[in-house]
This record gives structure tokens, C-alpha cells and sequence, in this order.
């Protein structure tokens, strides 16, 4: 019979209590931020993001456990911030990707809202000329 090589089990991270502390801690500020910045009570945000009850958001704010991945997309999908910036791993909350220019040059956000604007404006001028 030939030997096969048992493959070694893949090793998990895994973050001593304290740790996990300070993670659910940041988590529970991030989303008490996403929350504050848009004006909504406990309910409104559970309520925006596929909740019947306030208190899982309660929970998480206070640190008693992280959001669940469906929660995590579906604060990603209505707020439009990065799972990883609520979970407290990133510092920047946006989704979207820069836009680099050939040479390099990175178009800022606010510039990129203004070509759009200006795009839209000419469409609209487009439009009454005919």
C-alpha cells in the first residue's frame, strides 16, 4: 500500500481574549461612528440594515460580540463603508478604488464629482439644443 502524505492542518489565527476585546471594542466604536454620522437611533440602524430589533446593534456598540458577515455586508451595502474599516483593520472607510491617471496623477473624490456634474450639464445642454 502506498504511504500518502497526511497534509499539515492549516493553523488559525486566533486572538488571546484581550485582543479580541480591543477588536470588538474598535468594531462597536466603528459602527456607533457609521451611525452617529448618519443620523439614526439604534432602531432607524437596525432597521436600515435588515433588523427587526435595536438590541443586536446595542450589543455590538457595547462590545458584547462582532457583527455577523451578513450584518457586515449589509452595513457595507447600505452605508457604503469597507467590512475591514467597521471591523477596526482599515483606516479608511471608503469602497471605491482611486482613479489614477496615466502619469499617475489620482483624481480626489471631489474632482471626480465635478467632471460628472460637469459631464451631466453638457449632456442637459445636449439635449435642449435639439
Amino acid at each position: 500500500m502506498p504511504m500518502t502524505k497526511k497534509r499539515p492542518k492549516p493553523r488559525r489565527f486566533r486572538l488571546n481574549p484581550k485582543q479580541q476585546l480591543a477588536q470588538q471594542k474598535r468594531c462597536g466604536d466603528r459602527i456607533r461612528e457609521l451611525r452617529n454620522r448618519h443620523e439614526l437611533t439604534l432602531k432607524e440602524f437596525a432597521y436600515a440594515i435588515g433588523y427587526d430589533s435595536h438590541s443586536v446593534v446595542r450589543e455590538w456598540e457595547m462590545a458584547s460580540h462582532l457583527p455577523s458577515a451578513d450584518a457586515l455586508t449589509a452595513m457595507h451595502q447600505r452605508f457604503d463603508v469597507s467590512p475591514a474599516w467597521i471591523l477596526g483593520l482599515e483606516e479608511d472607510s471608503r469602497t471605491y478604488k482611486p482613479v489614477v491617471l496615466r502619469d499617475g496623477a489620482v483624481i480626489s473624490e471631489e474632482q471626480l464629482e465635478e467632471a460628472l456634474r460637469v459631464t451631466e450639464a453638457e449632456d442637459v445642454r445636449r439635449e435642449l439644443e435639439t
